[in-house]
C-alpha cells in the first residue's frame, strides 16, 4: 500500500506524544492498517489515563500500579507502530520513545529506568527480526532467548514489511543505530530522574506555600470577623467584599451573610460614595463625616480605610464608625449661647460646643477639665447643682480649680465608712470593762494626691449589759479635711442578752479648701439572735455631710460557721435625700487563739458630683467597689489591728492601710 503525504498524531496525557511523518516517496510501503491500529490503542490508553486522573484515587498505591500499566502497554503500542512504519528503515522514529521516558517521571523514581529497558528491549527484538544478521552479536547463551522471542514476536504483531525493499546496510550500522538508542535512552532516564527530584523540591516548596496561604487567610478572615468595631475588607479594585466584622454585619447589612461577594457600594448606600471610593482607589486615609442610608434612617459615619497586600492582590480594609450621636450632641451644643464642657467621672473632657473653643484654648476632647475651669470664690460651689438642678455665677477666667478631686473625696467620704471598719455594735466584755481603742491611718489617691488620719475612743462596761463610749476622730482627703466627735452606746436585753441595742453619733465640721462645711452621721441598730448560730441586724442611718444627705437603711445577717468563724452579709439602700446609695457587703471574721483575721467585699452604687459647668449632674449613680482584709493579734493587755482597704468610685481610686490597738485600762475587781 502507498502513502502520500499522510501525518498522524498519536497522544498520551503528559506521557506520550508520537508524531509520526512519512514524506512522499514513491516505492515508500507502510502497513497504514496495522499502524491505524497502534493509534487507536494509544487512543484508548489516553482516555484511561483521563479517566484515572479526573477521579480522586480512594488507593493510591493501586492507581499508581495501573497507571505504570498503561504506560507500559503505551510504549508496546509505539514499537507496534514503529515496526509497522519502516522499523529499521526508520531510525528517526526511534527518537519518539525519548517522550514516555521523560514523562514517566510523574509516575515514580524507578520508571523512567524501566521504561527505556522496555523501549530497549522491544526495539531490539523488533530489529532482530528485520535484520537476522544482528543476532551474531548476541551472547552464545542468549541467541536461543532471542531467537524464541522474535519468532513469538513476529507471530503476534506480524511481520513488517520493510519500506525500501532495494536498501542494505551492513549490520555494523545497524549496531551503532541500536547502541545509540539505548544510550539515549537511559540519558533520557537519568534527566528525567533529574527533572523528577527538582519538581519533587518545588511541590514541595509550593505546597507548605499554599498550606501557609491558607493559614493566613483563615487567620486574617477569623481576625476581621472577630474585630469589635464595624470593619469590611474589600478587593481594592473591583470593590467586592471579601469579608465583614460581626458589628459590621449587624450594623450595616441587617444581619445578612450574604454580603459576601457582592459590590460593597450596593451593598452600603452612602449619600455621596465618590469620596470613599477615591479612598479605596487611592492611598487610603480618612472621610471624616460621610453619610449613610440604611433604610429610612439617614446615619453620620466616619470612614477609614487601610490598604493590605496579600498574595498579590491588593485589599482595602475600610472601617465605618457611627457618628450620629457624638454629631447630634455636638449640634445641639454649638447653637447654644453659653460654653459648655461634657465631662465625664474622672474629669476629662468628652465633648465641648464653639463658644467653650473660644473661651477655653486649650479645650480638646480627652484633656484634664481641672487645668481649664477657673478658681471661684471661696463661698460659691459651682460644681453642685443643689435642689434646683442648674446654677448661675460670673467666673473670672484663667483661675483653677480641683473641684472634681474634693467631690469625690467628699462622696467617699459619705458612704466609705468602710465595711472594713468596726460595723458590728460595742459588745461588753467579760474581763475588761474599760478599754482605749487607738487608731491611724494612711491613704493613697488617683493623681497622686492622698490623706490619713487617727481616732481615739473610750470605752467602759457599766453592766454586764451595756457599754458606753465617747471619743474624736480627724480625717484628711486631698485638700479636704474635717474633726468629729463621737459617742455610742449599746445595752443588751432579754435573757441572756439575745438582743442588743445601739446607737452611735458623729458630729463635727471640716473644709474642702474652697468652703467650710458641716458633718453629722447618726446611726442606730438592733441586733438580734435569731438561733444558736443565726444573727440578723436592722440599722438606720442618717447622713448630713455638706450638700450629701439622706437616709441609709440596712439589713444584715451573720452566721457561726464554726466557734472560730463568723460569716456576715448586709445591703443598704438610701430612702430620701440625694444620697442614691446601693451598697451590698460580704465579710467573714475569724477567731483563733494565736491571731484573728478579716476580709470581705462590698460593691454598689454611690454619688459623686461629676463635674459641669451648667452646674448638672451627667452620671448621678457611680459605681463604688471596695476590698478589705485585716489580721489581729493579741499581746498581753493590748490587742492589734492591720488593715488594707481598696476603694474604687468610677475610676478613682482611694488605697487606705489603718492600724488600730485596743488597750485593757483595767478589770473589774483588779486594782488600778
Amino acid at each position: 500500500m502507498t502513502a502520500t503525504g499522510h501525518g498522524f498524531c498519536l497522544r498520551s496525557p503528559g506521557t506520550i506524544r508520537v508524531f509520526i511523518y512519512s514524506t512522499t516517496l514513491s516505492g515508500l510501503a507502510i502497513d497504514l492498517k496495522a499502524a491505524a491500529a497502534g493509534l487507536l490503542t494509544l487512543g484508548a490508553i489516553h482516555v484511561g489515563f483521563a479517566a484515572l486522573s479526573s477521579r480522586a484515587a480512594a488507593n493510591p498505591v493501586r492507581r499508581t500500579r495501573t497507571l505504570s500499566a498503561l504506560h507500559a502497554l503505551g510504549v508496546i503500542a509505539m514499537a507496534f507502530i514503529w515496526q509497522h512504519a519502516g522499523g529499521l528503515h526508520n531510525p528517526l522514529f526511534l527518537m519518539v520513545f525519548a517522550l514516555p521516558v521523560i514523562g514517566s517521571i510523574f509516575l515514580s523514581r524507578w520508571q523512567p529506568y524501566f521504561v527505556a529497558t522496555l523501549a530497549a528491549v522491544l526495539v531490539a527484538l523488533i530489529a532482530s527480526s528485520q535484520a537476522p544478521e544482528l543476532r551474531w552479536y548476541v551472547p552464545a547463551g542468549l541467541s536461543a532467548a532471542a531467537d524464541w522471542l522474535g519468532g513469538a514476536l513476529v507471530k503476534a504483531t506480524g511481520a513488517g514489511s520493510l519500506p525500501f525493499a532495494g536498501f542494505y546496510a551492513p549490520s555494523a550500522y545497524f549496531v551503532v543505530l541500536l547502541a545509540a538508542f539505548v544510550i539515549m535512552l537511559f540519558a533520557c532516564a537519568v534527566a528525567a530522574e533529574y527533572l523528577g527530584t527538582i519538581f519533587e523540591r518545588l511541590d514541595g516548596q509550593v505546597s507548605a506555600a499554599r498550606a501557609e496561604a491558607v493559614r493566613s487567610q483563615a487567620l486574617w478572615s477569623a481576625l476581621l470577623e472577630q474585630l469589635p468595631l464595624p470593619a469590611v475588607l474589600l478587593d481594592a479594585n473591583t470593590h467586592e467584599v471579601i469579608c465583614a466584622s460581626a458589628p459590621a454585619v449587624a450594623k450595616f447589612f441587617g444581619g445578612e451573610e450574604s454580603v459576601i461577594g457582592r459590590d460593597f457600594f450596593q451593598a452600603i448606600q452612602f449619600s455621596y460614595p465618590e469620596a470613599v471610593q477615591q479612598l479605596i482607589d487611592g492611598a487610603g486615609g480618612v472621610e471624616r463625616q460621610s453619610m449613610v442610608r440604611l433604610g429610612d434612617r439617614l446615619l453620620a459615619t466616619e470612614v477609614r480605610v487601610e490598604h493590605v497586600a496579600q498574595n498579590g492582590r491588593r485589599f482595602a480594609l475600610v472601617m465605618v464608625e457611627d457618628t450620629t450621636e457624638t454629631l447630634c450632641v455636638k449640634a445641639a451644643l454649638d447653637v447654644a449661647d453659653h460654653a459648655a464642657l461634657v465631662a465625664d467621672s474622672q474629669g476629662r473632657i468628652l465633648a465641648f460646643n464653639r463658644p467653650a473653643r473660644v473661651l477655653f484654648s486649650g479645650a480638646q476632647v480627652g484633656a484634664e477639665a481641672s487645668r481649664l475651669v477657673p478658681q471661684f470664690d471661696s463661698s460659691a460651689r459651682w460644681w453642685d447643682p443643689g435642689l434646683s438642678g442648674r446654677r448661675k455665677m460670673h467666673v473670672t477666667v484663667m483661675r483653677r480649680v480641683r473641684a472634681h478631686a474634693i467631690a469625690v473625696c467628699l462622696a467617699l467620704a459619705v458612704v466609705s465608712r468602710p465595711a472594713a471598719s468596726a460595723e458590728q455594735p460595742p459588745a461588753p466584755a467579760s474581763a475588761a470593762d474599760e478599754r482605749l481603742v487607738l487608731t491611724t491611718d494612711g491613704s493613697t489617691l488617683t493623681g497622686g494626691s492622698g490623706g490619713g488620719g487617727g481616732s481615739v475612743t473610750w470605752l467602759r462596761n457599766i453592766d454586764s449589759g451595756a457599754v458606753i463610749g465617747a471619743g474624736a476622730e480627724y480625717q484628711q482627703i486631698a485638700t479636704a479635711h474635717w474633726t468629729t466627735g463621737v459617742l455610742s452606746g449599746s445595752v443588751a436585753l432579754g435573757q441572756g442578752n439575745k438582743t442588743h441595742l445601739y446607737a452611735e453619733v458623729h458630729e463635727g465640721a471640716g473644709d474642702i479648701g474652697m468652703h467650710a462645711f458641716h458633718y453629722s452621721l447618726a446611726a442606730a441598730g438592733v441586733l438580734g439572735t435569731l438561733t444558736p448560730r443565726l444573727s440578723v441586724q436592722l440599722e438606720e442611718r442618717r447622713i448630713d455631710i455638706d450638700t450629701s444627705h439622706g437616709n441609709l437603711p440596712k439589713l444584715g445577717l451573720s452566721f457561726q460557721a464554726t466557734p472560730q468563724l463568723l460569716a456576715s452579709a448586709s445591703y443598704a439602700d438610701s430612702v430620701g435625700g440625694n444620697l442614691g446609695t446601693k451598697l451590698a457587703t460580704l465579710r467573714l471574721d475569724y477567731y483563733g487563739k494565736s491571731f484573728s483575721g478579716i476580709v470581705g467585699a462590698a460593691g454598689g452604687y454611690a454619688a459623686p458630683s461629676v463635674l459641669n459647668l451648667l452646674g448638672q449632674v451627667l452620671r448621678p449613680s457611680p459605681t463604688l467597689t471596695e476590698g478589705f482584709v485585716g489580721i489581729g493579734k493579741a499581746f498581753a493587755r493590748s490587742e492589734w489591728l492591720l488593715l488594707g482597704d481598696y476603694q474604687d468610685l468610677a475610676g478613682f481610686k482611694r488605697t487606705t492601710i489603718t492600724l488600730a490597738c485596743t488597750v485593757h485600762l483595767h478589770a473589774r475587781g483588779q486594782p488600778r
